[in-house]
């Protein structure tokens, strides 16, 4: 079952054959923690966008395990744009931290802006789409990931308690030489532990047969496209609401 819920997550995420999904019974914070811990040392020099409270954490998270950083600091409810970037270029920054979209503030950053950077200044993504996966699209392939990080009780609809990481080879060579400063959240040992389709602590079992039923409901309805269509549909249902009925919109 959790080989099958790997398959699928890998597919609805274009992911490459060899990239690999680990499950951590925690909720995406911790998911966003394990991708620090494990992917990062010191002698990394990151970028972070910081415009709501989660982008707060990645700061807090970088701050606690002594990664070098700097924030790109955004007014909450703006926009990510070409010119909070451009200061940036070619400042040899190894690694950039972001949100696909900030929860707290309800704004989408534009991840095409920053992969593009990403590829110019050969800098390691790691992209936190806890509130957007399966709702928006992603293609792991063509934005150059190297960790996405998402959870269970978001589009999939599922009890809260379970951060999929999905680790593309990029991600797996960093972890591989990276020394985790955590047993509970060390990815190695979910990485050796899922070649079996196992964790190597007790996992949150309900919640994960809960996933393997709704990524199968999400694949036999048509795919990732289709779900997304669908929440794109819910989504103009409740706006046309709220604009009918005189509602604002924040």
């Amino acid at each position: 079952m959790m080989l099958e819920n790997e398959r699928l997550v890998k597919k609805f995420a274009n992911a490459t054959k060899d990239s690999k999904v680990v499950f951590m019974t925690c909720s995406g914070s911790g998911g966003m923690e394990a991708a620090i811990i494990n992917c990062l040392t010191p002698q990394d020099k990151a970028l972070v966008i910081n415009g709501g409270s989660f982008g707060e954490r990645f700061v807090e998270l970088l701050t606690l395990h002594k990664i070098p950083f700097t924030e790109i600091k955004l007014k909450y409810g703006r926009a990510l744009k070409p010119e909070h970037l451009a200061e940036y270029e070619s400042k040899g920054y190894t690694t950039f931290l972001m949100q696909k979209h900030e929860t707290f503030t309800g704004v989408h950053y534009d991840i095409n802006l920053v992969s593009d950077f990403c590829k110019r200044n050969n800098c390691f993504l790691i992209v936190d789409i806890i509130s957007t996966f399966l709702c928006d699209s992603f293609d792991m392939v063509a934005m150059d990931v190297g960790v996405m990080i998402t959870g269970s009780q978001k589009a999939l609809a599922c009890a809260p308690g379970i951060a999929v990481m999905l680790l593309a080879p990029s991600a797996i060579k960093r972890i591989e030489k990276v020394q985790c400063c955590c047993q509970y959240l060390d990815l190695k040992l979910a990485l050796k532990n899922m070649e079996r389709g196992q964790t190597p602590c007790t996992p949150a079992v309900g919640i994960l047969r809960q996933i393997n039923v709704r990524l199968k409901e999400i694949e036999s309805a048509g795919g990732a496209e289709v779900e997304i269509a669908r929440c794109a549909e819910l989504a103009k249902y409740f706006r046309d609401k709220l604009v009918k009925n005189n509602l604002p919109l924040f």
